[in-house]
């Protein structure tokens, strides 16, 4: 758990910010993402907590819910987990679908020409209702295409 902590706080926390994969992929595109409630003091409040607390019998977020029962409803803490997607699919029809097409479908990496199936990812964007389900995958595939492009090739990129 020590080295979890340290991989966590030394290269996901800089600059007083919380570094999440979505973090990482909005800020590839000068995009920023705020989450509230996560104050550097919080996150060094729940390092210096012992896990034997935080995990009561096993059991996730033990000292989270504990402290929360009365506060709020049962139903809302026994949640099961659930993500937060971003609208990804609103991004790409309104703001990303013609540079996602000129980055992974006309000109796209060598290597995802070799490992990828191009084809698929261009039915994928021409027929986004039907293939929903894949854009994330998709959008995160551009997000590291720009990114390479930028930081590995030195390229301009351009959205």
């Amino acid at each position: 758990m020590q080295l979890v902590k340290y991989i966590w706080s030394e290269q996901l926390f800089k600059k007083d910010k919380l570094y999440t994969e979505d973090g990482l992929r909005m800020e590839a595109v000068s995009l920023e993402e705020r989450v509230p409630m996560l104050d550097h003091r919080v996150v060094e409040f729940c390092y210096s907590v012992p896990d034997s607390v935080k995990f009561r019998n096993g059991k996730l977020k033990g000292l989270l819910k504990s402290t929360l029962r009365g506060v709020l409803p049962d139903e809302v803490l026994h949640l099961p987990k659930s993500g937060f997607a971003g609208p990804i699919r609103y991004w790409i029809e309104n703001h990303f679908i013609n540079s996602m097409f000129e980055h992974l479908v006309e000109d796209p990496l060598p290597f995802y020409r070799e490992y990828l199936n191009i084809g698929i990812i261009k039915e994928t964007l021409l027929y986004k209702e039907r293939y929903w389900r894949f854009l994330p995958t998709i959008f995160s595939l551009y997000i590291f295409n720009l990114w390479y492009r930028k930081h590995i090739e030195g390229q301009e990129v351009s959205l």
